[in-house]
């Protein structure tokens, strides 16, 4: 009987040493956790920025988009693809981001989208299949700023909600922008939002 009651009492205290043992590997883990996993965080924040070198070639497709805007809006269809090949050439140079984790599968995704359309205003047989197409890249080109930038540049999005079947996007780089969808409503132009500005970091 005696020892039996021993039996049960050293089961007793060990069981009570190993709850304390998983009580404090239980602490020391969740302040292992708190200590690390903010640093862990800033680093995978700092994984996902675009670095500075990346976001001047994208500021170089941005400023040969204005120039292909402008080409679109004077229905200057030969212009107007010789400017979409310019544009392909900066974006040549991006097929090896220094992007990281979800960050660099986006972006090369991206890449190949803008490509796409890219490619399709310099086959569009006229103006008004290049404006078609414009308006996707442009909508395309928003995201990547809001994506990946920003860029040292005064960037708009603009939009008439009365250009093409469901409104037509653009870029532009100040608050006052001709729509160039329309040539009979030059002021149909609403900024949605700023993009980027010159004290962009």
């Amino acid at each position: 009987m005696l020892v039996r009651l021993l039996a049960c009492v050293q089961q007793e205290t060990n069981h009570r040493r190993i709850m304390r043992t998983s009580v404090l590997a239980a602490i020391v883990g969740a302040l292992i956790y708190f200590t690390i996993a903010p640093s862990l965080l800033a680093q995978d924040v700092r994984n996902f920025s675009a670095s500075q070198s990346f976001r001047e070639r994208l500021e170089s497709v941005t400023s040969g988009y204005l120039q292909l805007e402008e080409q679109i809006r004077e229905r200057a269809v030969e212009r107007a693809r010789t400017k979409a090949n310019a544009i392909t050439v900066y974006l040549d140079e991006m097929s090896d981001p220094d992007l990281h984790g979800e960050k660099r599968a986006d972006w090369i995704s991206t890449r190949l989208d803008l490509l796409k359309l890219l490619h399709d205003i310099t086959n569009a047989s006229n103006s008004s299949q290049q404006r078609g197409v414009f308006n996707e890249l442009s909508q395309e080109l928003i995201k990547s700023l809001k994506r990946f930038g920003p860029v040292q540049m005064n960037l708009y999005a603009f939009k008439c909600s009365d250009a093409l079947d469901s409104g037509g996007h653009w870029i532009a780089t100040s608050t006052s922008s001709v729509n160039p969808y329309d040539p009979d409503k030059p002021e149909c132009a609403r900024v949605e939002e700023q993009l980027s500005s010159t004290d962009s970091k």
